[in-house]
């Protein structure tokens, strides 16, 4: 009858056994629970009441030290054979010289001997924004759907040594120089709500008397992007649906019975900054796989050389001449075409994109296409031509198999886990908390206590896990770290 309950799942209903029978029946029925998922507290629960049942009862210090090895075997069995790689661990991402076509890519080759920067992170920065100061007035036609030159771009970094933050100062001082007015209007941080977007580019409202906004540009910058996924997390916020619309077609809408705002012809643009670490913890599971995440081009980015001294002052004003006549030109350009020479490599990587991935890296892959049309079309834009040629298309699939690339080496075969995601998964089987000396030395027993320290506090930073003090009968107070729902 007992194995017949425990196979059942029905723990509660458990009976005591005699002295001689406990230790044995309790390794068997919590092996059993832990294997169906049943969290630590609610066995301990469970335990409590099953150990007065036992004839003696069963010694509550006995039953915990089961639960917590039983536990931590558990948790290592899974974790056996499974760790995370670095993006630098893995194969090196390589961007193509094919991508530092045009004014953009002269602009980085002049710059980067003199920087620290990732001249792919260089690169790709510029193209987001210089895409979202041509502004809305050219498109491209693709199954019956307008695309514009507004991107979405995730700097993607190992560490805060990755050089990202020098990176976005060098693309924003010399667009600064290409428009001063831009930068100091368009250019926006602080993103916490999809409300918050609309009213910045909304339409005029003559019930109102609302002016409205004239510029439609939207340049959002966002140097911890772990915040604005926090914010997606929390209930009723509308950030994703109202970044992917704007992504999609610009028209943008509050669902406000009273004061009702809309936007249309909304042009917005997105650089993010992440570290690897951050991403995996705090992008959700409805994100990888709603659309938000195969709109973002993904973009790794690393140190790529060590300059004490700094480097050289570079004179880019010729550069910035250029690249402000080009834009003045594709701001009075309507539809941009696909030229016949570009038709063939066209089809050729459009086949090959249209092959179905699996897993997180097929979705957050899977809008390949539009992302290559963009990043062509900003590339013929920029060498003042309303044609998509050859070359702006070998640029395009250049740039997007670095973004791929990228994607491939965060996200392909993710049922692996960074130290962070395997502490919080822990903390979270133990609704009334774990204390930090049980986490560490029951689960994480090879790992120095330094480490999870520093885990521990970044994992607080990013709020998702809190630490309360629990007063003890002797000795100083236990720590106990408790997962924010």
């Amino acid at each position: 009858m007992l194995g017949d309950l425990v196979h059942q799942g029905r723990f509660g209903e458990l009976p005591g056994v005699p002295e001689g029978q406990r230790h044995n029946t309790a390794l068997h029925w919590v092996g059993h629970a832990l294997s169906q998922g049943m969290p630590s507290q609610a066995i301990l629960d469970l335990g409590k009441t099953w150990c007065l049942k036992c004839n003696p009862p069963m010694k509550w210090r006995e039953f915990t030290r089961i639960v917590d090895d039983l536990a931590a075997r558990d948790e290592k069995k899974r974790m056996e054979g499974v760790s995370f790689h670095p993006i630098e661990e893995q194969q090196k991402v390589v961007l193509g010289d094919d991508a530092y076509y045009g004014v953009l890519g002269d602009i980085v080759n002049k710059i980067r001997p003199e920087t620290e920067s990732d001249p792919a992170a260089l690169l790709v920065q510029f193209l987001v924004m210089v895409g979202n100061m041509i502004g809305r007035g050219p498109f491209y036609v693709a199954d019956g759907s307008k695309h514009h030159t507004n991107l979405f771009s995730v700097i993607v970094g190992r560490t805060s040594g990755a050089r990202k933050g020098t990176s976005l100062g060098w693309v924003k001082r010399i667009c600064g120089k290409v428009d001063s007015n831009f930068c100091g209007t368009a250019v926006k941080t602080g993103l916490t709500s999809g409300e918050g977007i609309i009213y910045h580019v909304r339409d005029p409202n003559a019930a109102t008397g609302d002016a409205g906004t004239a510029d439609k540009r939207m340049m959002l910058i966002e140097t911890e992007f772990s915040a604005v996924l926090a914010a997606m997390r929390r209930r009723d916020n509308t950030l994703s649906p109202t970044l992917r619309a704007a992504w999609d077609d610009g028209t943008l809408a509050t669902l406000s019975k009273n004061n009702p705002v809309r936007a249309t012809g909304a042009h917005v643009s997105l650089i993010a900054h992440i570290t690897v670490e951050e991403l995996m913890l705090c992008l959700g599971q409805v994100e990888r796989f709603n659309g938000f995440a195969n709109r973002l081009l993904w973009c790794h980015a690393d140190r790529a050389k060590v300059m004490p001294f700094g480097g050289r002052d570079v004179d880019y004003s010729d550069l910035t001449v250029q690249l402000r006549a080009a834009i003045d030109v594709a701001e009075n350009v309507e539809e941009v075409v696909l030229a016949d020479s570009a038709k063939s490599l066209w089809e050729e990587f459009y086949h090959a994109a249209a092959e179905p991935k699996s897993g997180l890296y097929g979705a957050v892959t899977d809008r390949a296409e539009a992302q290559t049309i963009r990043l062509a079309m900003i590339y013929a834009l920029l060498d003042r031509s309303q044609v998509i040629e050859r070359v702006h298309l070998k640029a395009a699939i250049a740039l997007w198999n670095y973004c791929e690339s990228t994607a491939g080496c965060v996200f392909d075969g993710q049922t692996t886990r960074t130290l962070h995601d395997r502490i919080l998964n822990v903390i979270k089987r133990f609704p009334d908390g774990i204390s930090k000396d049980n986490l560490c030395q029951r689960y994480f027993k090879s790992r120095k206590r330094s480490e999870i320290d520093i885990v521990l506090g970044e994992l607080k930073t990013l709020g998702v896990v809190r630490a309360d003090r629990q007063e003890s009968t002797g000795g100083r107070p236990a720590e106990i770290w408790i997962a924010v729902s």
